[in-house]
């Protein structure tokens, strides 16, 4: 796929050119792998949720929720798919009655709850609600279901509930698939027809389970009303597309649509990737106060027929380059709906090839806009649509709507489209020359962070000539840069106990555009590498021509293994095509997401991204490597790579680096520092010399921590030491201080075991000896690390 940026736009937003794709010919798009049969039982009996439900949740008041369903049908939406009504929590009072049942809060539903739904029915809408699968609701003002699932349930049948979301809260540490399958057991003896929607964010990864007894589950945690925290739930979504099918869909969260804190374009982003991904579509706004603009993205009938289509299979991300996504799915009538996601901070062209959405490279292939709505056509006037073959080439700048559309009607030429479409981050490369590598390794020895670990100083991207040398076309290095050359440069690299890393690309460039990538010249390259002295090699993956990754990826691998020096391997593959699965095989590590940014909520989108692939993580890679190596001290095994540290950057707190920290150390990634070195704080040096906490990144055992409960927010993580030790994490997400608790039982220890623990942070032993659970207050923003050691 050929890319072309420009860099003379600066607006910030994405434009989402959303393509239904019209097939002449038999060509069908991917596959999908779930078993139909076993959990098509749980659609059968409730006969619900053969499309994904649409609806509005949000505001929790009798007067409020019938302003809403007046809402929904004077503007349409309900005409339009939006039918339920979702009561969120504390719609109830406090305690229950004599007989047990849950009573409405007669201050906020004075007539009752089966007269709002006799209401709600009125309008032809529907009516949901929300309890919780522990003693009480997330928000602590009611009770919560456990315990009471039939009672409950025969309540919520009685007072005409169509709909029911179930939460997670205060759980009491029971499993999930056990507490979930109760209620829906429960709500089938109703005799009612209630969809019933999982709300376990995620946790215990529901997609592979709860398909047998809900008709909904997230999928993820809270989306947020921001673009990178919404793309970032959209990928980790897409993981269980497969699962997803009429009557049992994965569920991302709300639709941030309409609360102010993304862009216009990027709200159209939000609600195409939904569409494609088959996600409910809840409206989370404030509809009494609905705009133009608000209006004009929810009500986009071509859009919500993608995601009411009754083929009912979730579209994927089938192609990510370099933060330009290309989402496909197969529709009826022999169609394919195509999403492209710009993320950057800028304009550019890009294809979709026939290959990455699953169409014959000889079929012609008609295209609408679903935003746009008019066939692409041709250049010079002609009402005919236009047929495009074997790809479909889009620039995407930075122009305004009015803009594009004049450009829509005359800007198709040949087998090129012209679109707009502006980024949302900015590549970021460190062109860092000898002289500032030379003090940067300095720096890493006077600083005794090489002692306690840190060995690799990498060049990244712009290391190298625009071309290659005219006869041997070998990579050469700028000499202008490194004026000894690199060689010499890994010299005086080694000389100090360090190694030496560099920087290519699996395609005909590097990202930067600057210098020539690899591809085709793997075993040239190689060999160049191993000349220099090179000890590591990051390979990314731009300009790749669309060529299967597992391809390039294996040509390099193949050629770093013949020049016989060993080449700690970083497949850089931004977790497009989930690395994880076949790049143990290839490569020493890889990346499992695309790249970290300095922001809070970015570092944890990734680290849970990572954290998806923890069984892939284990020993057995091609070479051996010294032991103590930091960076790459799995380098004799195969590593998920969430991107290298943001810590000393500037863009978090000192308790959120901390966290960042901690959570790259447990789970077992590379620790690549990513600030300047030369001019450390003293609260980063704090963080990254916590020999303790780095200990654990290089325990010989090298499995990869697990995040093994997730309690609105609150993480726990836990990953299995040597020396029959354990290593715990408590993570608070919110802003305000917690009490967070670990059970033995989400550790893997037996409930009755004396445990000791150490404060791996404040460097000291507790005094208490612990039995069955273990209790701590986090703050905001902020972690709790313990090693436990248990005494059996």
């Amino acid at each position: 796929m050929g890319v072309i940026c420009n860099d003379g736009y600066n607006i910030v937003g994405v434009f989402i050119v959303f393509l239904c794709l019209s097939i002449s010919g038999n060509g069908r798009l991917i596959k999908t792998t779930a078993n139909t049969s076993t959990a098509d039982a749980m659609t059968l009996t409730n006969c619900v949720g053969l499309t994904p439900p649409m609806g509005f949740l949000h505001a929790n008041s009798d007067t409020c929720k019938n302003g809403v369903a007046n809402t929904l049908v004077f503007t349409g939406l309900a005409n339009l798919g939006y039918k339920y009504i979702i009561l969120d929590d504390c719609w109830g009072q406090q305690t229950r009655d004599s007989q047990h049942k849950l009573v409405e809060n007669p201050s906020k539903f004075p007539s009752g709850m089966k007269a709002l739904a006799n209401y709600v029915h009125a309008l032809g809408l529907k009516l949901g609600i929300r309890s919780s699968a522990g003693n009480s609701t997330c928000s602590g003002t009611m009770p919560g279901s456990l315990g009471y699932e039939q009672i409950d349930a025969n309540t919520f049948a009685s007072w005409g509930v169509d709909y029911l979301k179930y939460d997670n809260c205060f759980n009491n540490g029971i499993s999930p698939q056990a507490q979930y399958k109760t209620m829906s057991d429960a709500l089938k003896r109703t005799g009612r027809p209630i969809f019933y929607s999982i709300s376990d964010w995620g946790d215990a990864e529901p997609a592979l389970w709860a398909g047998d007894f809900g008709n909904s589950w997230r999928t993820t945690n809270d989306v947020f009303d921001q673009w990178d925290r919404m793309l970032c739930v959209a990928d980790m979504n897409g993981v269980y597309a497969d699962y997803a099918k009429p009557g049992a869909w994965n569920d991302p969260d709300l639709l941030q649509v309409g609360n102010g804190g993304m862009k216009y374009d990027q709200y159209k982003g939000q609600f195409s990737i939904w569409a494609i991904s088959k996600a409910p579509l809840f409206i989370g706004c404030d509809m009494l106060n609905l705009n133009f603009d608000i209006l004009d993205v929810i009500t986009n009938a071509e859009v919500i027929a993608v995601n009411q289509d009754p083929l009912g299979i979730q579209g994927k991300n089938v192609r990510n380059y370099g933060q330009r996504d290309v989402w496909a799915g197969p529709l009826t009538q022999n169609r394919t709906v195509v999403v492209l996601v710009n993320k950057k901070k800028g304009d550019m062209e890009t294809t979709v090839y026939w290959s990455d959405i699953g169409i014959p490279n000889n079929k012609f292939v008609v295209v609408r806009d679903l935003w746009l709505a008019p066939f692409l056509r041709r250049r010079h006037g002609g009402r005919r649509r236009r047929r495009f073959r074997n790809r479909l080439r889009l620039l995407l700048i930075a122009m305004s709507t009015a803009v594009l559309r004049r450009r829509l009607r005359g800007g198709a030429v040949g087998t090129i489209f012209t679109a707009t479409l502006p980024r949302s981050s900015l590549y970021r490369s460190f062109r860092l020359y000898a002289t500032r590598k030379v003090g940067h390794a300095n720096a890493m020895v006077f600083t005794g962070l090489a002692d306690l670990g840190y060995k690799y100083i990498n060049l990244d991207d712009c290391w190298g000539r625009f071309t290659r040398s005219p006869v041997q076309h070998k990579l050469e290095e700028d000499r202008e840069k490194f004026p000894s050359g690199l060689a010499a440069l890994g010299n005086y690299i080694h000389s100090l106990g360090l190694k030496f890393g560099i920087y290519s690309s699996a395609g005909t460039s590097t990202c930067s555009g600057s210098m020539p990538g690899s591809l085709g010249h793997e075993q040239a390259d190689a060999h160049t590498f191993a000349s220099w002295g090179v000890d590591y090699l990051k390979y990314d993956n731009c300009y790749n021509n669309g060529i299967s990754p597992l391809i390039r990826y294996r040509a390099m691998s193949d050629a770093l293994r013949a020049t016989g020096r060993p080449i700690f391997y970083n497949v850089c593959e931004w977790g497009d095509m989930e690395p994880a699965l076949w790049a143990g095989e290839l490569g020493n590590s890889w990346r499992t997401a695309d790249d970290i940014v300095d922001n809070w909520n970015r570092m944890l989108c990734i680290a849970d991204k990572n954290a998806m692939y923890a069984e892939y993580a284990r020993p057995g890679a091609w070479n051996a490597w010294d032991s103590h190596d930091l960076c790459v001290r799995y380098a004799y095994n195969v590593l998920a790579d969430p991107d290298m540290l943001e810590v000393g950057n500037g863009g978090m707190s000192h308790e959120e680096y901390k966290v960042h920290f901690s959570i790259w150390a447990i789970s077992k990634a590379p620790l690549i520092l990513g600030c300047d070195i030369r001019n450390l704080s003293s609260d980063t040096w704090s963080l990254i010399s916590n020999s303790e906490v780095i200990a654990v990144n290089q325990d010989p055992l090298g499995i990869q921590a697990k995040k093994v409960r997730n309690y609105g927010q609150r993480d726990l993580w836990v990953g299995p030491l040597s020396q029959n030790r354990f290593v715990i994490l408590f993570v608070n997400r919110k802003q305000y201080d917690l009490e967070m608790t670990a059970h033995w039982s989400d550790v893997g220890i037996p409930n009755d075991t004396i445990v000791l623990a150490r404060d791996l942070w404040l460097h000291q032993d507790l005094s208490d000896i612990l039995i069955g659970n273990f209790s701590v207050t986090v703050k905001s923003h902020s972690c709790k690390m313990f090693i436990l050691m248990p005494h059996y």
